[in-house]
């Protein structure tokens, strides 16, 4: 088709997590990758408008560092970042907000783009940024909505306290139907993703918002890190994948007949973890990392060799002495019977010289999420222990397929410490525990006891909605990652010596010393 007036480009990121150069995390892709594809297309297209939909500004250690220790600069940092790489508008995700409203009002500041959160306002009636911004292309008028998940409203209500996240449907539906008759085209920039079919979801509300929105000409959605394309009804659906390996290509065709104004949308994502970088945006992160260098370099202590992770998959056959140490630490901190930690760092992770850095707790654990103390009973701790046990694919070590959508879940996958607990892969999914003890006597569904583990994880790992059942206790203000540097600062050499309270057994067991073990009251 051509790219003249009539023809419009879309060309979205979401989910970069900090992957502003290669040089910055573990993928192939980058902001500096996407920003040269998009310069390429301008080239040769007339009419281009460049996205983020949400979730740039945490990931790795340099985008945590500039966030929690260069205050304004950082926040000029990344607007700096942003202009060079020719963003247009963006979208704040959920972990935009993970350093605080002050950090991202001031990257929102410092920014030359246009920034959209229609459905987040303060509760004094103040908005973040703009609800709705239409874009002129030539004769064309493109209007673009911007909405985040209400995750950050549920996980950090201290750190958030006055700002309020609405629904999002809601708040869509309300704005289209103001302006559908004065725009050519609307275009709704949600960082969220897609429900599953018939299953409650406060988290995402792509389809609600596809099948109870009429006018919705295309959605760009985000959150999940899935790739796809697909149409809901009269609505183009996308979503480009994750830290910068894939960006979202959008054409809009206006087709004027003698009787009729007909438009013709088309999507597809674009694979770019060939593509050679921006030099301006490579010239811009040099400036950033070059102040950061020494923090994040900066040596906590020295540490056992086998902290090291090789592979993911050694976290999920046995515990890792990295998962030991968070469970050691949340247990100090919070003084609670048991703990529950799901990894959510890099999944290799290669240590200096047997040295621990600063650095190396953002790649350890690369969030802002704080630790909170609840009231676990013993049929909820079960039923969240047959959750981790259907991570297996029935005889294997390997994920089941239902780990796998829209991504590898290993972010929730939760190990326990505290109990001791045998997996066994020969039974079916749903009776696969075992045996649990807490302190060599049986766990049973009337007991109760306290738990420590993340926000998150108590209210939004999807795998485990019997959590947010929980009573919460109390609180511990610190974020996790603080409170691991600050264990990791006071020793001169970390060494976890420990044996594992979880196994895995497969089909060949003893069976009888396993039906021996729930005669004396570990039996499920």
């Amino acid at each position: 088709m051509p790219h003249n007036d009539d023809t419009i480009t879309l060309l979205y990121t979401s989910d970069m997590h900090g992957h502003w150069t290669r040089a910055d995390g573990q993928s192939d892709g980058s902001l500096a990758c996407a920003a040269q594809y998009a310069a390429n297309i301008r080239n040769s297209h007339k009419h281009v408008w460049m996205i983020d939909n949400g979730d740039l500004l945490q990931g790795t250690p340099l985008a945590s560092h500039v966030a929690q220790n260069e205050g304004e600069c950082g926040a000029e940092m990344v607007g700096n970042l942003l202009r060079a790489s020719g963003v247009d508008m963006a979208v704040p995700g959920n972990h935009d907000f993970d350093y605080g409203i002050p950090y991202l009002k001031g990257v929102i500041a410092s920014s030359s783009c246009v920034w959209l959160a229609a459905n987040v306002r303060h509760r004094s009636g103040k908005r973040l940024a703009e609800s709705c911004h239409i874009a002129e292309f030539g004769a064309r008028r493109i209007a673009f909505i911007g909405v985040t998940t209400r995750v950050p409203a549920w996980q950090y209500p201290d750190r958030l306290e006055g700002w309020e996240w609405h629904d999002e449907v809601l708040t869509v539906k309300a704005i289209v139907d103001h302006i559908r008759s004065n725009v050519d085209a609307i275009v709704v920039c949600y960082h969220g993703g897609v429900e599953r079919e018939g299953a409650p979801d406060q988290e995402n509300a792509a389809l609600r918002m596809a099948r109870e929105v009429e006018g919705i000409d295309v959605l760009l959605t985000g959150h999940q890190h899935d790739r796809f394309v697909r149409r809901e009804g009269k609505t183009l659906m996308l979503q480009p994948g994750s830290h910068g390996t894939d960006i979202g290509e959008v054409t809009l065709t206006f087709l004027t007949g003698e009787d009729s104004k007909e438009m013709v949308s088309e999507g597809r994502i674009t694979d770019i973890t060939g593509q050679e970088e921006s030099a301006e945006v490579v010239a811009e992160v040099l400036k950033v990392r070059d102040r950061a260098e020494a923090g994040l370099g900066k040596v906590l202590c020295l540490c056992d060799s086998r902290f090291q992770l090789h592979d993911w998959h050694d976290l999920t056959c046995s515990e890792h002495p990295i998962v030991e140490w968070m469970h050691r630490v949340q247990l100090k901190e919070s003084r609670a019977q048991l703990s529950a930690v799901a990894y959510a760092g890099e999944k290799q992770l290669k240590l200096s010289s047997g040295q621990l850095t600063r650095g190396d707790i953002q790649r350890i654990f690369p969030y802002m999420d704080s630790l909170s103390v609840f009231e676990i009973k013993g049929a909820e701790l079960l039923s969240a222990l047959e959750v981790s046990a259907s991570w297996y694919d029935d005889k294997s070590q390997e994920p089941h397929a239902d780990w796998l959508k829209p991504q590898l879940l290993l972010y929730q996958f939760i190990m326990f410490e505290g109990v001791r607990y045998t997996i066994d892969l020969s039974r079916p999914i749903g009776s696969r525990l075992r045996a649990c003890h807490y302190q060599g006597q049986a766990v049973w569904h009337a007991d109760s006891f306290t738990i420590v583990m993340t926000d998150y994880l108590a209210g939004q790992a999807s795998r485990y909605p019997m959590l947010r059942r929980m009573k919460r206790l109390y609180g511990i203000e610190e974020p996790l990652a603080r409170l691991l540097e600050s264990n990791a600062g006071s020793q001169c050499m970390l060494r976890i010596d420990y044996t594992s309270n979880w196994e895995i057994i497969g089909g060949n067991v003893d069976v009888d010393s396993l039906n021996e073990e729930e005669a004396q009251g570990g039996g499920l």
